[in-house]
């Protein structure tokens, strides 16, 4: 049979290239997976996860949305963490809501 060779943790098949080959591309299938991890959490819920903080997901379809995301801008706005660029998102949000569109 010419299988290509695995390793399940406990059995090998195949010469040492070989099992060196599935190692390095499991390695490699680590490595990009680690990358995206980092990515994905490179941002506010990364940090607080990284900070071992307890946080809420408020999904955008929540009928409940659009007054935690008022109740986040006001108090960022008066802490003065508010920016244009958030402005901008919560702007969007709102016209989404108000066309139906959420």
């Amino acid at each position: 049979m010419d299988k290509e060779p695995k390793f399940d943790g406990v059995w090998m098949h195949g010469d040492a290239n070989d099992i060196l080959k599935v190692v390095v591309g499991q390695l490699d299938e680590a490595k990009r997976e680690v990358e995206r991890l980092r990515v994905a959490l490179d941002n506010r819920a990364g940090e607080l996860l990284r900070k071992n903080k307890f946080f809420l997901v408020v999904a955008h379809d929540e009928p409940y949305f659009m007054n935690v995301y008022a109740k986040i801008r006001h108090r960022e706005i008066d802490i003065g963490r508010w920016s244009d660029e958030d402005e901008e998102l919560y702007n969007e949000w709102y016209s989404r809501k108000l066309a139906g569109e959420e």
